[in-house]
């Protein structure tokens, strides 16, 4: 049978393509090119990708590998199945090459247009349009609020905080009858702990451990609770009917992950990438090149907190009873509402007992903060206060009207310490505090700590950072209060999407009683 160009459909070439010799697909091709065809279709040896564009899941994770056809899904989607879409970055000049393939796309197509100061192409052939969104600082998450999209891509998902993205996705909603609404996270395997929230995400694909593993493409269902603390759980469903939870009905939302390598994209599996990607130091090469997801990434080198050590910490503890020894010091840090929450830490010698927390609308104002702190004392255990912000007030109340020693705790303030070589100078107290416990924890030199295990206290613990400046270490700040980013990391907020109150409580534990009439002075 002669083909025409008018013969030509997606099903005809889906059909045939696998039957047909070297030589006849160069043939297809060239009719591919005449024919009136849709504006975008999966190619043909790309298996993941077909399947990724068909999923009916309502959040479908796509990737694994560099050079899957991530970003031409996205674009595909949005230019025939979807109205009204937005794909994120977190900084807006890494959408250039996304830009540049869109202009492939959809330029001339009917009344398309794109929108230069808006990033957002109009008119694509029904009705649809096309947003290219950047975040670049958290204070700028809030643009997107409210706005509504039935496609909501991610086109590296692991670039993205968590709290960050979750956010994001929370208005994919359309008013269309019949519109179908999805999100796609597009993503390579995550080379830092920041981005490994999207393998917790997806751990029935992912995680050995899983009590029911899933298969690629399959779908799985999901109700998303959030506790008092502001901690988000996952929890896996039978299916898509409503289901009970705390007292209200919840409505699940399915997932599933189809994995996609360099070698399912045609477009680039004969090209030198494989090569690029050859030359790249391991794990990277293999993670790029071959999809492999570690369970755990390599600490940051600039981490206060090495990884191996605070494991360490955490075995001594599960091993250890808890000793007969007097309690040594209590660190608090307060909050007063909003989703931070206020702790306290107790300290037996290098013991530490599990860190307290309730939300900060139970410690409003001084007298409850220091009634909250007050319940977790005593023998005659220094009590060190964080006096940055609310703590000031709980202050007050413990130095007044108690019989308790306590310390106000400024982390803003010039500290004098320096590291165990005598070489490292602190900038601040926040930076001496935090590096008191790095010594601590060091398994040669240092105290042999026991600390419990805390998966929030572990993930806030490894966010921090630090820069050895002219006037000494300097740690990256717990939130940016102007919105920008630091000029050394992002800050702790930016990254886990809460303040370290457990971090902080547990330090503060590590700093010495001073005798500085002065200092007490101007918080008495």
């Amino acid at each position: 049978m002669t083909l025409s160009p008018d013969h030509i459909t997606p099903d005809l070439i889906h059909e045939v393509w696998p039957y047909l010799t070297k030589e006849e697909r160069c043939e297809l091709r060239k009719l591919i090119r005449t024919a009136k065809l849709p504006l975008w279709t999966p190619h043909p040896d790309n298996v993941p990708q077909q399947h990724a564009y068909d999923s009916l899941a309502h959040i479908t994770g796509y990737g694994g590998g560099a050079g899957g056809g991530k970003s031409d899904l996205i674009e595909g989607l949005a230019g025939t199945r979807h109205r009204k879409s937005i794909v994120f970055r977190w900084e807006f000049p890494l959408h250039r090459d996304l830009i540049e393939r869109s202009r492939e796309l959809f330029t001339g197509q009917g009344k398309a247009n794109f929108n230069a100061n808006e990033h957002i192409w109009h008119n694509i052939p029904g009705k649809r349009s096309l947003e290219f969104g950047a975040i670049h600082h958290l204070k700028n998450l809030e643009n997107y609020r409210g706005r509504a999209h039935d496609l909501k891509a991610f086109d590296e998902a692991t670039e993205f905080p968590e709290h960050a993205a979750r956010f994001l996705m929370g208005w994919n909603r359309s008013t269309i009858p019949g519109q179908a609404c999805r999100i796609v996270l597009c993503f390579n395997p995550p080379t830092t702990e920041d981005g490994m929230w999207v393998i917790r995400f997806f751990a029935p694909w992912y995680d050995p451990d899983y009590p029911n593993p899933a298969r690629p493409g399959e779908l799985r269902w999901f109700v998303t609770k959030t506790d008092a603390s502001g901690k988000v759980q996952d929890i896996e469903v039978d299916g898509p009917e409503t289901v009970e939870m705390d007292g209200e009905e919840r409505i699940p939302r399915s997932r599933t992950l189809i994995p996609a390598l360099l070698g399912d994209n045609p477009y680039l599996a004969d090209t030198d990438y494989g090569g690029t990607l050859d030359n790249l130091p391991e794990p990277l090469r293999s993670q790029l090149k071959y999809g492999r997801v570690v369970l755990r990434t390599e600490d940051d080198p600039w981490q206060v907190i090495p990884r191996e050590w605070l494991e360490m910490a955490h075995k001594r503890w599960a091993e250890r009873p808890e000793p007969d020894v007097l309690c040594t010091a209590i660190g608090g840090d307060i909050a007063r509402g909003g989703k931070d929450r206020a702790a306290t830490c107790k300290r037996y010698g290098n013991w530490f007992a599990p860190i307290k927390t309730v939300p900060g609308s139970e410690t409003p104002d001084g007298p409850t903060a220091a009634a909250f702190i007050l319940r977790e004392h005593e023998d005659d255990a220094l009590v060190n206060v964080d006096v940055i912000g609310v703590g000031g007030s709980a202050y007050d109340s413990l130095a007044d009207g108690s019989n308790v020693r306590v310390q106000a705790i400024n982390f803003a303030e010039r500290s004098t310490f320096t590291d165990r070589t005598g070489k490292l100078n602190m900038r601040n107290k926040r930076a001496e505090a935090m590096w008191r416990l790095r010594e601590a924890l060091d398994p040669i030199h240092g105290d042999d700590l026991a600390i419990p295990p805390d998966p929030e206290f572990d993930q806030e613990a490894y966010a921090h950072t630090y820069r050895v400046t002219p006037g000494g270490v300097l740690i990256n700040p717990k939130r940016d209060e102007k919105g920008g980013r630091s000029k050394i990391d992002k800050s702790v907020e930016e990254k886990i999407g809460r303040s370290p109150d457990k971090f902080d409580s547990l330090v503060m534990t590590l700093l010495p009683e001073e005798v500085d009439d002065e200092y007490k002075m101007a918080f008495a």
